[in-house]
């Protein structure tokens, strides 16, 4: 039994169903639009790639595994006052590092740097944002 929205050419869950289907792509296909004949190979070429950029996690959430490792070894202690201190957290987790629970076992205090009332010594939250960014932990 046909449905009155399968008529007008939409589905069940209402999405535009197209009567025409697009060309299917082939090996021969592509050879041709990139003027390759049908006996010639492409070939890579191992002596062109480079090192591979270290990976980092930059959307963690609770149960991401500690893939990246750009904060392995590093303490951080981040204050209750950091704007989406949980975000945070779970970046620096998902990278390696550690989060503790005081200040005297980090090795780096992350605070909020627009806030009047920083602990001397502390960091910028966006540390973490430009260490994420850049694959490296910035020179501070």
């Amino acid at each position: 039994m046909e449905l009155p929205c399968e008529r007008a050419g939409l589905s069940a869950s209402g999405i535009h169903q197209s009567t025409k289907t697009p060309p299917l792509l082939s090996i021969h296909s592509m050879r041709r639009d990139l003027g390759l004949d049908a006996s010639s190979r492409p070939r890579i070429s191992l002596r062109n790639i480079t090192a591979m950029a270290p990976m980092v996690v930059s959307q963690a959430h609770g149960a991401t595994p500690a893939i990246g490792g750009l904060f392995d070894g590093l303490a951080f202690f981040i204050l209750q006052r950091v704007p989406f201190r949980a975000t945070y957290v779970q970046r620096i987790q998902g990278n390696g590092g550690r989060v503790v629970r005081t200040e005297a076992q980090a090795d780096h205090v992350i605070a909020d740097h627009l806030r009047p009332d920083c602990p001397p010594g502390s960091i910028s939250y966006t540390f973490i944002e430009a260490a994420l960014k850049d694959g490296a932990i910035p020179n501070s």
